[in-house]
């Protein structure tokens, strides 16, 4: 086989293992993979500035496309062809017409663009004039919202008459109409849940004025409460509480119980053991007939030393007569 054969099958060989692995990503739908989108340095922007807009892939060699909504339709501002994965278009000195919304979308080059993937994600670009004033946001009711209740947020200006639109921070795409009076733009929601819960901004373009004109509020935090979960919480929590001064307030009684029941053997034991003072006795006794018993008693202490003397009695006695414990029956 000639060299130029050999190359000529090696290339076949080549294009074939491109299109074969292109079909694979196909059939996988890995190619239906929508692409991503973000804005930097801010997604607003003053007259005169400028903002870059990135749309990334998870493909090689691929070709962009920037399209933004035009009222129902979509306009093509422009191709690149990706180096690596990613590509960035440049805004220069921002003019009115450059604010809306903006979306990216790809091709693989390897098959000459004939198959585009779906659109990315949203942006929404606003161009400002810092002469104009911020407008004054607010809600109510003021304090936090009961879950699945209602809220209605404000939005106010000094002139008039404008469009006023509510912004949510966090979800780029969020540009929502208020109801106008005016000066005045109104945002009703009902049936609050969690998902409602952030800060948002309110924005508004005179109607005199180019309508890319956006002038943002500062923040307003909607905080979403569970009053329900909250009254069940307190309930618990003074359950507990509860419960747990009865406890202690049992286990005082049981302490003091048993202090008393301390205090009462304490006592018994030392009344049992004192020692009794015992006055020394010489007893005599002398049984007559008639039941008379005579004792002579000492009236010396027996803590007293004395001196035997058998020769002498005591200085003094006292002879009392004693009667037995029952009466004697004639015998």
């Amino acid at each position: 086989m000639s060299t130029q054969a050999a190359m000529g099958l090696s290339f076949n060989i080549l294009f074939l293992g491109w299109w074969l692995t292109g079909q694979w990503w196909t059939c996988r739908g890995q190619f239906h993979a929508e692409p991503f989108i973000s804005v930097t340095p801010s997604v607003v922007v003053a007259v005169g500035g400028n903002v870059s807009i990135h749309c990334r892939s998870e493909f090689h060699n691929v070709t962009f496309a920037l399209v933004k909504e035009e009222g129902a339709s979509i306009k093509e501002l422009g191709r690149k062809d990706a180096e690596k994965n990613g590509v960035i278009f440049h805004i220069i000195n921002a003019r009115p017409k450059d604010g809306g919304t903006y979306q990216c979308t790809y091709c693989l080059k390897l098959y000459h663009c004939q198959q585009w993937s779906p659109y990315s994600n949203h942006v929404h670009i606003n161009i400002t004039d810092p002469k104009l004033t911020r407008p004054t946001i607010s809600k109510s009711p003021t304090g936090s919202v009961a879950l699945g209740g209602q809220v209605k947020i404000h939005c106010e200006i000094q002139g008039g008459p404008a469009k006023f639109y509510l912004h949510k921070d966090g979800d780029p795409a969020a540009k929502w109409p208020m109801e106008n009076d005016r000066n005045v733009g109104e945002f009703f929601i009902s049936n609050v849940n969690w998902e409602h819960q952030g800060n948002y901004t309110c924005s508004y373009a005179l109607t005199t004025r180019p309508s890319g004109f956006l002038v943002h509020s500062d923040p307003l935090e909607l905080l979403v409460s569970d009053t329900d979960r909250s009254r069940d919480i307190i309930t618990w929590v003074g359950c507990a509480v509860g419960l747990l001064v009865l406890v202690l307030l049992l286990l005082f009684l049981l302490f003091i119980l048993n202090r008393k029941r301390r205090k009462s053997s304490t006592a018994s034991e030392r009344t049992q053991h004192l020692p009794m003072k015992e006055t020394d006795m010489t007893q005599e006794v002398e049984d007559d007939t008639e039941g008379i018993a005579y004792a002579t008693l000492n009236h010396y202490s027996s803590k007293t030393k004395q001196t035997a003397n058998p020769d002498t009695l005591p200085e003094s006695c006292v002879y009392a007569a004693v009667a037995n414990n029952s009466t004697r029956k004639d015998q």
